[in-house]
């Protein structure tokens, strides 16, 4: 595997941590990818090159199950990339009422594999293929 391929493969890993619901401006991303509470330390550099290659799709957030995944698109190859981002535990690390590690953490114990996640997963899948059936994905920030 090429050295370029690994980079993009570890920014798109560590943007799946932003909130990129709303991201419909180049600059409004960079900003976003920034933010070290939810990202945790892109540079400056990172988000610009990031931003540079890649346009945020459709993201997915769902606070009641943990789940969270991003499709991005490569500018200039024109390649989909769905990225899942994994537990996300809140500022104050108060385990207690934070699903993403409770829930889904004793799902994973108690059958292998958090379904709430899964299923949440699996109809993400499908409202994409839904649009890519009718042609209706857009590119939300055009470089």
């Amino acid at each position: 595997m090429e050295i370029n391929t690994l980079f993009h493969e570890a920014l798109l890993a560590q943007a799946a941590y932003a909130d990129l619901q709303a991201i419909l401006t180049k600059e409004a991303l960079i900003t976003k990818l920034q933010d070290k509470d939810l990202v945790g330390g892109v540079t400056q550099a990172q988000a610009e090159y990031f931003a540079d290659h890649f346009i945020v799709v459709q993201q997915d957030n769902n606070p009641e199950t943990g789940f969270s995944a991003t499709l991005f698109q490569n500018i200039e190859s024109g390649k989909y990339h769905l990225a899942n981002r994994g537990s996300a535990p809140p500022p104050s690390w108060d385990l207690d009422f934070n699903v993403d590690w409770t829930g889904a953490n004793l799902q994973n114990y108690s059958w292998g594999m958090a379904y709430d996640q899964v299923a949440d997963l699996i109809n993400f899948t499908f409202v994409l293929r839904k649009r890519v059936m009718y042609r209706n994905l857009p590119l939300k920030n055009k470089p």
